[in-house]
């Protein structure tokens, strides 16, 4: 077994790479156009229509579309005391693709969900407080796949996650990425 000081230098390496891998995964989807351009770049112009979904006749606002729904609830998810119950409403809501890989799980628990209980907690009290910057693309109808919300926390710029239908969760929308 290693020492204490090779498991402190393990860790901060696989930190570090935990935040490469963020980085990657923002650069590609700002690349297929799912997340507006990097700073200093030309920012794509933005509309300012509500959220909708076209199988319903009156256009959802932001907080009512289920695509926006699940995001706020995987977030409250974080929130929740026991970490057994966070990690069991974090896996259910994560996209089944995210869940493929056969440590995966381990790995979300590990980093991903860790950094995302640390940071919802110190930027919310409740689910009342988790609300939308914006939604990319401000419409959703039935064909939209993907939807990136950009979720407001007060300290900075808003964090995006990432929801996608999930066809292993019979088309509802689970997270796929979350940069909080």
């Amino acid at each position: 077994m290693g020492s204490k000081n090779e498991h402190k230098e393990l860790k901060a390496l696989l930190e570090a790479l935990h935040g490469k891998v963020d980085q990657l995964t923002a650069e590609v989807q700002r690349l297929q156009g799912l997340a507006p351009p990097a700073e200093g770049g030309a920012e794509a112009p933005t509309t300012e229509e509500p959220v909708s979904d076209a199988s319903d006749d009156a256009a959802l606002s932001t907080n009512a579309h289920p695509a926006v729904e699940a995001v706020c609830d995987f977030v409250a998810a974080a929130l929740l005391k026991r970490d057994e119950d966070a990690w069991a409403e974090l896996e259910r809501l994560t996209h089944s693709g995210a869940l493929l890989a056969p440590r995966s799980l381990d790995h979300l628990k590990a980093f991903s969900w860790k950094k995302l209980r640390v940071n919802a907690r110190r930027y919310f009290k409740s689910r009342d407080e988790i609300q939308p910057a914006r939604v990319e693309p401000s419409v959703i109808d039935d064909d939209t796949q993907i939807v990136k919300v950009f979720v407001a926390h007060g300290k900075g710029a808003a964090s995006p996650l990432t929801v996608a239908r999930d066809d292993g969760a019979a088309g509802a929308w689970r997270i796929q990425t979350c940069s909080l």
